[in-house]
């Protein structure tokens, strides 16, 4: 009688390989990066390695790994393979960001995620047709980032090219004309999905065909899920003017936004500014978040050029704001500061950005003493970001904010970020004091003064004068755990925060 051999029992851990909804959750790390930097091709190579060999283990890996390894289209990563590969593949990508010319049209037709952004100087008017064909045969397109080509004003948007986009979530629209176009043309078809407007360098922008002029408390279009609406919020562009009425139709259109980003003029009315935070107040109850741009032609401004500003930041919003973001306001103005107070109860995250050309010596003092008022009254900040803090000044600066007790004592994050002439901030004499002659390494594992480099690759930065300084300022104040220097980012802790 012979014995019954039996196999051996498969380890769980095998076993656990072969069930998708596993293979999935792996396959998650192996997403390639679609940014098209040549600078990513290095990562991207180690990943489509280890997704080639996954592929070749069973059927099951096969239908699991290959969809993955075809699902972004980074010129950078697809000139690897053969023009046959990806003409085969097509029907896996899912995600596309250009950055170069487009010589060839492309025949995705199942894509969730379009980028069509291309360098300034390098955009080519030839390439309009090819784009367009482009984002018109994706019905399902969930993101759509396009830059146009606003040198030939000539070319404008056209209502064929959203007509059957009734699924976009986020729309970026970057450089284009929008003369003789209805904006209600573009947001129609997705205004039962989108969630996220931004718009950017848009000339002859208008939206005055969106409110219904039978009643001006309702409009002809409704943006039900639209959270987020930032206009022309890149500080460092020159801004084409819109004004505060035109943003107002968005904002009665939006009755769940949350966020707003745009720039105000000196020359905005303070009615029009009044007119549309009463708009947000009204139409928008769970407006928290605000970013604002303070415009204005005089170096030294006073209340009456920030007068929109200042109201505008007081009245906006009805529950109180919770995040606020402030550029290039006059930091002498003690009225703005008010104004920003005015959300003490309900403010958890600032930032705000120092005017600094021409703040030196007592300038810099009262700017900084200014700014100290929002560390001792606004008691709910958990990150307060202080950027083009100037240089020049920063011992007199911090030796001020030490000098009295913050209120904020549920504050987590303390951010200082220097104004620097030639806008380097690799430079790294930035964080250096010839007269501090005691030089210390510090890392993720390798302490100073009881904080680390926060760094998720092991490297050191020697330290020397201006971020000791910092150090010992925040002595005392336990509930502050991560400390950003311009790039670099330290904390309390050898564990990594979330």
């Amino acid at each position: 009688m012979q014995d019954n051999q039996q196999q051996p029992p498969t380890p769980a851990s095998s076993r656990a390989l072969n069930i998708p909804e596993i293979l999935m959750a792996i396959g998650e790390q192996f997403y390639l990066v679609s940014e098209s930097r040549f600078s990513q091709w290095a990562t991207n190579k180690s990943k489509i390695i280890s997704l080639v060999a996954c592929i070749q283990v069973s059927k099951l890996w096969f239908r699991t790994f290959h969809p993955i390894l075809w699902y972004s289209y980074n010129p950078c990563t697809i000139s690897h393979f053969s023009q046959h590969s990806i003409s085969t593949n097509t029907p896996h990508f899912r995600k596309v960001h250009i950055i170069a010319e487009l010589w060839n049209p492309l025949d995705f037709t199942q894509l969730v995620t379009l980028e069509l952004v291309k360098s300034y100087t390098g955009r080519r008017i030839v390439d309009l047709p090819l784009e367009r064909q482009l984002v018109r045969t994706n019905p399902g397109l969930r993101t759509l980032v396009w830059e146009g080509p606003q040198t030939a004003s000539f070319l404008r948007l056209q209502k064929d090219d959203f007509t059957e986009l009734k699924c976009v979530r986020e729309l970026v629209l970057y450089r284009w004309n929008n003369n003789n176009l209805p904006f209600i043309e573009i947001l129609r078809p997705m205004a039962g999905t989108l969630m996220i407007l931004k718009l950017r360098h848009i000339s002859h922008f208008s939206v005055s065909n969106l409110m219904n002029n039978n009643d001006s408390t309702s409009t002809l279009v409704t943006l039900p899920r639209l959270e987020t609406i930032l206009i022309d919020t890149y500080r460092y562009e020159h801004a084409r003017r819109i004004t505060p009425s035109v943003v107002q139709e968005l904002v009665v259109a939006s009755p769940n936004l949350r966020t707003l980003g745009l720039k105000l003029h000196q020359d905005d009315d303070q009615h029009g500014a009044m007119e549309l935070a009463t708009c947000l107040r009204e139409f928008c109850p769970y407006f928290q978040e605000l970013m604002v741009h303070c415009i204005h032609d005089q170096l030294w401004a006073d209340s009456t050029t920030t007068a929109p500003t200042i109201n505008f930041i007081r009245y906006c919003s009805a529950s109180g704001l919770t995040k606020l973001t402030i550029w290039d306001a006059p930091w002498h103005d003690n009225k703005l500061f008010l104004s920003i107070i005015s959300h003490a109860r309900t403010l958890k995250d600032l930032e705000i950005s120092w005017a600094v050309e021409g703040y030196t010596g007592s300038q810099s003092v009262d700017g900084a003493r200014c700014i100290l008022q929002l560390l001792t009254q606004c008691h709910q900040l958990r990150s307060f970001v202080v950027t083009d803090v100037p240089m020049d000044e920063f011992y007199n600066v911090f030796d001020l904010w030490k000098s009295q007790e913050w209120g904020c004592k549920r504050l987590v994050t303390f951010g200082i970020k220097f104004a620097t002439w030639d806008g380097d901030d690799d430079d790294a004499d930035l964080h250096e004091d010839g007269n501090d002659e005691e030089v210390e390494q510090i890392s993720g594992t390798n302490p100073v003064m009881g904080w680390y480099l926060h760094s998720k690759n092991g490297t050191q930065q020697v330290l020397m004068g201006t971020v000791k300084y910092l150090f010992r300022m925040l002595e005392g104040k336990e509930s502050i755990q991560m400390l950003i220097v311009d790039k670099y980012a330290y904390r309390r802790s050898s564990v990594h925060l979330v």
